[in-house]
């Protein structure tokens, strides 16, 4: 099995809708996959339905129920260990409990193991220990970022992060993937920006254009897959985009 950690420090950057996608893509692929929804907020748990799960992934790391308890098939070949944001539970969890089990999330890709091809963990801005713990579990860390200023500095953070992570986990999870999202091509400060992300080098950089379809379909709780397009040029573009990184990962 195959896991990843989608993560920024910064929100805004389109963590959860990269996450929720190449999750989709990866099942549609026929992986069995599953995406874990380590934010408290829960947004990745509304992406593709409005049902409130009856267990949360902290109802799983808390020991009250197993994985196969809790979790909820979204599509074929797709299922999430969601997180209800209005329960307020991971973020008690994140507070508190998480420092006396800080290997919780290795215990957690140990049991699902064998059941998925593809993990991906959708996490929230912030690197407390809830988010180093969840990144260490993972083959890969990925880092969305949108074309900004200082938003290099997002990726240096993290690398510069990585070692202590790896250190303090006693993991060896990786950077690879860096991807640029909600790019226009357009407008030269995008270019200019993205640009600027590339000098860095040692990175696999990825791109996602700007397109307001990706709100359309969370409106809907629906990929963009599964949107009848109205701009058939655009969507093939993004779809293409999202297509590329998946292949990456799978």
């Amino acid at each position: 099995m195959k896991t990843y950690a989608f993560t920024n420090r910064k929100g805004g950057v389109g963590k959860t809708t990269l996450s929720s996608h190449v999750a989709y893509y990866a099942a549609a692929r026929g992986k069995r996959t599953i995406l874990v929804d380590v934010d408290p907020q829960g947004n990745a748990s509304k992406t593709f339905t409005d049902k409130d799960p009856e267990h949360e992934l902290v109802d799983v790391l808390t020991g009250k129920v197993l994985p196969d308890e809790a979790v909820v098939s979204l599509r074929p070949g797709l299922d999430i260990l969601a997180t209800n944001g209005k329960s307020g539970r991971l973020q008690e969890y994140a507070d508190g409990g998480i420092t006396t089990e800080p290997m919780i999330f290795f215990e957690l890709v140990s049991l699902l193991r064998g059941q998925y091809d593809i993990c991906i963990f959708d996490l929230s801005p912030g690197q407390g220990t809830i988010e180093r713990a969840a990144i260490a579990a993972c083959d890969e860390a990925v880092v969305p970022l949108v074309p900004e200023p200082l938003a290099a500095d997002g990726v240096v953070y993290f690398r510069d992060a990585l070692p202590k992570i790896r250190k303090g986990f006693r993991s060896n999870v990786a950077l690879k993937k860096v991807i640029i999202n909600g790019i226009n091509e357009s407008m030269t400060v995008h270019r200019a920006y993205r640009d600027e992300l590339v000098k860095l080098g040692g990175y696999e950089f990825y791109q996602v254009p700007q397109w307001a379809g990706f709100k359309k379909a969370q409106d809907k709780y629906k990929s963009i897959f599964e949107l009848d397009p109205t701009d058939k040029k655009k969507q093939s573009e993004v779809e293409q985009s999202i297509k590329s990184l998946g292949e990456a990962l799978i």
